[in-house]
């Protein structure tokens, strides 16, 4: 989440034009979903296992920056990776 948080063209995107990203988290599946999983379904082996870490990872990405205060996002990308290790297994 880190590296993707701080990558340019996502800094862009939140900056200049957060609506971008609306039909894409109400709507509809873009290219860059399809990539992910295309990557993580068979690393989980579950198709419905693979949507679920997604939601959550793209929630983390989204949302994390509106629970700081007291936490960081340090503290934040922890709680992500203990999450989902502990449902991974």
């Amino acid at each position: 989440m880190r590296g993707l948080r701080g990558h340019p063209l996502w800094r862009k995107i939140v900056e200049a034009d957060p609506e971008l990203l609306v039909p894409y988290l109400l709507d509809r599946r873009g290219a860059s979903h399809e990539a992910i999983l295309a990557v993580l379904e068979p690393a989980v082996g579950d198709p419905a296992r693979a949507r679920a870490v997604l939601l959550v990872a793209q929630s983390f990405l989204l949302s994390a920056p509106t629970m700081l205060d007291p936490v960081t996002l340090d503290e934040l990308d922890a709680e992500l990776a203990a999450l989902l290790e502990a449902y991974l297994g």
